[in-house]
């Protein structure tokens, strides 16, 4: 799988600008990703295949949030949604639908507003409306057979489970919480090299400037 990308690495590493970079970060931390899968180690996995997608999707900037790291990442999805006329990231994600939604998109443990309205507890139920809502819109979408509304709310959920693990919120080989982290071990695992192929692919195209660029000592 990945030795036609690195194949593609090899025609663009000689660019003056950051995408080399990015794509060679993403590929270095999927290959990570891919080990750990193959090890049973799909905490290890989902991490691994998270901060690939970091590396092609994050912009320098000197101001962070979440709701910017949120909308970066959102944003990042609907340009290569546009870049891909084959639908090679979309139809990744249709050939593991099967794991994508009873795992993830239809998963309230990893739906924001269960956790931040109260939904966990005693709080305000709306997070429920919200969530039907979200689901009946993707479901609509796939049955025309547009798949990025699930896609963008596959990584949403994502990266809640991304936050849940990188944070200590989880614990790795726990007895719960296993169907997500499953699901997305086996998910990011189809649609991270897809993202990756995107890039490679339009080089041209302004993928900002990377945290941390590489400095050579004089």
């Amino acid at each position: 799988m990945l030795e036609e990308l690195w194949d593609g690495y090899e025609r663009i590493r000689g660019r003056d600008d950051d995408v080399p970079l990015r794509v060679y970060r993403a590929l270095r931390w999927t290959e990570r990703g891919l080990v750990a899968k193959t090890e049973g180690d799909p905490d290890a996995a989902c991490i691994f295949f998270w901060i690939a997608f970091n590396a092609l999707y994050a912009r320098r900037t000197d101001v962070y949030s979440e709701r910017q790291e949120r909308d970066d990442f959102q944003g990042f999805l609907q340009r290569v949604g546009k870049l891909d006329p084959k639908r090679e990231v979309t139809g990744a994600l249709e050939k593991c639908w099967d794991d994508a939604k009873p795992g993830l998109i239809d998963n309230k443990y990893v739906f924001k507003e269960f956790w931040t309205l109260g939904g966990a507890g005693e709080g305000d139920p709306s997070w429920q409306r919200s969530f039907d809502t979200e689901i009946q819109r993707v479901e609509s979408s796939a049955r025309c057979g547009d798949y990025l509304p699930a896609l963008r709310a596959l990584f949403d959920r994502l990266y809640l489970l991304r936050n849940q693990l990188h944070h200590g919120a989880a614990t790795p080989g726990s007895g719960v919480n296993r169907r997500q982290v499953e699901a997305g071990a086996t998910v990011m695992k189809h649609i991270i090299p897809k993202l990756i192929r995107a890039i490679i692919d339009n080089p041209d195209e302004d993928w900002g400037k990377v945290y941390y660029p590489v400095i050579q000592d004089a």
